[in-house]
């Protein structure tokens, strides 16, 4: 059944959102997508096809489902940034301006139904992107994410619920890198670790390349290491969900 399903369900639809969005917007999308799956699971319909939104957020802190507060700084608080309590795994990270933000809807039954297995495949989406700019991205066995040496460039926290996946990474292009030292990103207090960006980590004697080129070269490699032969791209208005959203301040 497995391999007959992964022969089948080859097309990926991009879907752009068109300008920066609210958390709640971003969250709004994908959980409609994520129901639509679900449902046709529950009612025996055909599933819609796997998903991947791409997206820039307005600036917002997110804690995950079993976050500690006590990893937010009070730069937060101060400067009026929204603190809002996710359903993904990981401690608390930002969202905002130069970042790509990408939350796939897929169904893991299509591909392998294993959460380890994903959070691999994602990872190594990230490296492959990165490679293509001469970046070595990497794994750190202890810790999610994707790093180049000692310096997190992109977060990942994942959620799934029967096999149908929600949440996703988040990938520092040209961020403003100063949004995270009113935390402790992810959670790693440890002084010795950093938080960096494709720009920073290309210098200034590079011009950074643009979030719009960064992300056909990321679906490029997300088609490709997912296995994905077909492309339907979707452009989308965000519709926020807000009674979604805990927004702890």
């Amino acid at each position: 059944m497995a391999g007959a399903m992964r022969g089948a369900m080859r097309a990926l639809e991009l879907v752009h959102v068109a300008g920066r969005c609210s958390y709640a917007e971003g969250l709004g999308l994908q959980r409609a997508a994520m129901n639509a799956k679900l449902a046709a699971l529950r009612e025996g319909h055909e599933m819609p096809r796997d998903r991947l939104f791409l997206l820039e957020h307005e600036p917002v802190y997110t804690l995950g489902r079993s976050a500690d507060v006590a990893n937010v700084l009070s730069g937060v608080a101060d400067g009026g940034f929204d603190l809002v309590r996710v359903d993904r795994g990981g401690e608390v990270t930002f969202h905002g301006p130069g970042q790509i933000v990408g939350y796939p809807v897929l169904d893991l039954r299509a591909h392998t139904k294993d959460l380890h297995w994903y959070m691999r495949q994602v990872e190594e989406v990230i490296i492959a992107t990165l490679a293509t700019y001469g970046l070595e991205g990497s794994r750190k066995e202890e810790y999610t994410g994707v790093w180049v040496d000692d310096a997190k460039v992109c977060a990942i926290g994942l959620n799934a619920s029967r096999w149908i996946t929600s949440h996703g990474f988040a990938l520092n292009v040209t961020t403003d890198l100063e949004a995270f030292s009113r935390i402790v990103p992810c959670g790693i207090d440890d002084p010795a670790l950093s938080v960096t960006s494709i720009e920073a980590l290309l210098g200034s004697g590079v011009a950074a390349p643009s979030r719009m080129e960064v992300q056909e070269r990321l679906v490029k490699e997300f088609m490709r290491i997912f296995t994905y032969d077909r492309l339907r791209l979707t452009k989308s208005h965000a519709a926020p969900v807000e009674s979604e959203i805990k927004t702890i301040r």
